[in-house]
Parts: C-alpha cells; sequence; structure tokens
C-alpha cells in the first residue's frame, strides 16, 4: 500500500509529545513490512534541528515532509502552519492508496483532508486525545470544529480511538458506532529487552543508593499535574519521609510557576529537574533507578510513559483522568483521584512496600510485553487499512 501519515509533529521532535513518538513508530514498522509511507509533518520546535524542509528526506525507510512552519516567526500568535504543504499535497494526495491522520485539530490535517476529498482518497482519523475541548484555546477549538473539524470526522472512513474514553468522545461528538474502531498504541519492546543497569542514572546525578527517587517524566505543564506532584511531595517530606522527587522532561509552559510553587514550600534541596532526556539508555536509567514512576494528570488518553516505566520493571500511580487507568489499576500499579492527600497517601503506601513495588513492577512488565508490542497493534492497523479500501472499492 501508498500510505501517507499526517502528523504536526514528527522524529526527532520528541518534546512534541506522544504524537510524535507514535507516528513514527507507525510509520516505520509500516516500511518494515514492504508499504511505501510518506509523512506530512512540520518542522515546528522549541529548538533548532536544522531539517530539510519543503521537500522529501529519508528516515529509515519513510519519505517524510517537514513542511517550513510560520509558527517559528510567532510562536506565541500561530497554531503550526506549514505554508507549503498545500503545493505537495495538491500534487501528491491522488497517488496514495490511504491516509491516515494522526491527530485532529490541526490546519496540516485539515488541510490534507480537503484534497483527500477533492481527489477521492480514503482516510482515516486517530485524534490521539485532542478530542475534549480542555485547558486553553477552548473558543479556538470550537472555531476549528465549525469550519473543518465537524466534516473531517463525518468524512472519515474510520475513526480510531485509543480506548474505551475516546469511543465515548467520539460518540458525543456525533461519530456512528460502526465507524469507531479501537487500537491502543504501541510499545517499541526492542527497547526493553537488554536494559541498562541499574545505578547508571543515580550515579549521573548524585542520588545515593539509600535515598527513594518518585519520578515524574513528560512536558512539565499544567495538565501534567505536576503542581499536585510538588504539593503532595511536600506532604511527604512533612511525613518524614526522605525521598527525592526527580522531575524529567521540557518546560510545556508551567517550569517558572512550579518552581516558584516549590521555593514557597521551602523544599527546592530534595527536587531535582533533569531538564529533557532524549537518548533512550538515559531515559530507562532514570525508569529503572526511580522507586515509582508517577503521572499525576488532569487529562491523558494514552499515556506511553506508564508503560514504559512498566516495561522497566517500574510500579506506577496515575490518576483516574488518564485514559488507561482501567489497564494498569492492580496490575502495573495503582490508579487514585486527582486529589492531593490520595496522591500523597498513594505514594508513602508504594514506598514502604517493597514486595508490592515488586510485584507490580514485575506483573507490569509482563503486561506490557504480552499485551502493548507495535507488532500486534500496526497488524491492526493494516487490516483497518485493506477493510477500508474494500469498501471504499465496492
Amino acid at each position: 500500500m501508498k500510505i501517507l501519515q499526517v502528523a504536526n509533529f514528527y522524529k526527532p521532535i520528541w518534546e512534541a509529545g506522544g504524537v510524535a513518538r507514535s507516528t513514527y513508530e507507525l510509520s516505520r514498522h509500516l516500511a518494515a513490512r514492504n508499504h511505501a509511507v510518506t509523512v506530512y509533518t512540520t518542522n515546528w520546535a522549541y529548538q533548532d534541528y536544522d531539517l530539510a524542509t519543503n521537500a522529501p528526506v529519508d528516515v529509515e525507510g519513510v519519505r517524510v515532509y517537514y513542511f517550513e512552519n510560520l509558527r517559528r516567526y510567532a510562536p506565541s500568535l500561530l497554531p503550526p502552519t506549514p505554508y507549503y504543504s498545500p503545493v505537495v499535497a495538491r500534487r501528491e494526495i491522488e497517488s496514495f492508496d490511504i491516509i491516515h491522520m494522526n491527530e485532529y485539530r490541526a490546519l496540516l490535517t485539515a488541510g490534507v483532508s480537503c484534497y483527500a476529498r477533492k481527489y477521492d482518497v480514503p482516510y482515516v482519523l486517530q485524534a490521539r486525545g485532542s478530542l475534549p475541548k480542555i485547558m486553553q484555546v477552548q473558543r479556538l477549538k470550537g472555531v476549528f470544529d465549525s469550519i473543518w473539524g465537524s466534516r473531517m470526522l463525518r468524512d472519515a472512513s474510520r475513526v480510531i480511538a485509543l480506548n474505551p474514553r475516546e469511543v465515548e468522545q467520539y460518540q458525543a461528538m456525533g461519530v456512528e458506532s460502526d465507524r469507531i474502531v479501537t487500537i491502543p498504541n504501541g510499545v517499541d519492546l526492542s527497547l526493553f529487552r537488554n536494559l541498562p543497569q541499574p545505578g547508571r542514572f543515580r550515579e549521573a546525578f548524585g542520588i545515593p543508593e539509600d535515598e527513594q527517587i518518585i519520578l515524574f517524566l513528560g512536558r512539565i505543564n499544567r495538565i501534567k499535574g505536576t503542581d499536585l506532584l510538588v504539593d503532595a511531595f511536600s506532604d511527604i517530606l512533612r511525613m518524614g519521609h526522605s525521598a527525592r522527587l526527580v522531575i524529567v522532561g521540557p518546560d510545556g509552559g508551567l517550569l517558572p510557576a512550579l518552581k516558584q510553587q516549590i521555593a514557597d514550600l521551602g523544599i527546592a534541596d530534595r527536587i531535582l529537574f533533569t531538564g529533557p532526556l532524549y537518548e533512550t539508555k538515559d531515559k530507562l536509567s532514570a525508569y529503572i533507578d526511580a522507586d515509582v514512576y508517577v503521572l499525576p494528570s488532569i487529562y491523558e488518553t494514552f499515556p506511553n510513559t506508564v508503560l514504559e516505566a512498566n516495561a522497566c520493571g517500574t510500579a506506577s500511580i496515575l490518576t483516574d483522568r488518564c485514559g488507561i487507568a482501567e489497564m494498569i489499576d492492580g496490575r502495573g500499579g495503582v490508579v487514585v483521584r486527582y486529589d492531593r492527600d490520595e496522591l500523597s497517601s498513594a505514594i508513602v503506601d508504594m514506598l514502604e512496600n517493597d514486595a508490592g513495588r515488586r510485584r507490580f513492577g514485575e506483573n507490569g512488565r509482563e503486561m506490557v510485553f504480552s499485551e502493548f508490542g507495535w507488532g500486534s497493534v500496526v497488524e491492526r492497523m493494516e487490516n483497518l487499512y485493506t477493510t477500508v479500501l474494500e469498501e471504499w472499492g465496492s
């Protein structure tokens, strides 16, 4: 098949979060199965990766367009705005068998959907957590829906949900149940078969062996709940525990306020900010040396970091607002409400129960390896593409 994948972000722009990683993994696995895969994406990033733009480049057997992005010049005013993408789309769209939109509210996907309709090419749409109108720019999301979004959903041959919660979100936006297919994200199991030796992360950052580590890994923004975690951690210290909170990830807009919150609480000496760890070995070492991984999000559809922690044999604590909570609870960790007292209590219980932590770690690793490998995910995606093409041609 000739497959077009569309997403605002792609390798190496990992700071953009799970969409970039999932689109990359899906694309390269499809290419490895002898499909001709093209990716339309942008070059918007927090740093300059010196990417060739507006022309195709080969990325591990995948043909990738990094479209120059006007947002680079006015990041506070514009959404990702790949102005050259219509030129390429108009020239190429008709040559693809099927298109996979990996985001919902994006100008890039909206533009491609228009050319897909014009040239009669079927597409599937995977919102990847972008359906709810929460947090910022709610009004702009409503404008997008009225101009492009509603028709994008209506014209999609199928929409892909990551979990039952996202199924309900599609249904609330008027998508018929028979057009919704549930396919989870995958995990690259090859990264977790031969793990780094324990102690590497502790040595790199000067953390003693007898000091327990509470790990957060992700963008530092309000939706991830890092401010709640800091409050809960201050309560844990007041209980007499001498753990260290390690926060790994790039600033997503909350970092200055978070550091002020930490200073006001007087606990700066117990919290380590490492910045982002984009090297795989560095990230895995953080998971391995952590005693518990915590994701206190206000909202998440499918947080891969929880599965990554479990794949490293590390127990997790996450809120019930995370879309994979039901999959993890009692297997790879525990689920709590988005509540300061409940979160601090769960962390203390985990830190004080060595046998329970080991059990969650072992069970979580087994769960990830048996249920979340990319091989099975890609096979299900291939079957979906085939079904859509058979229906389209009938």
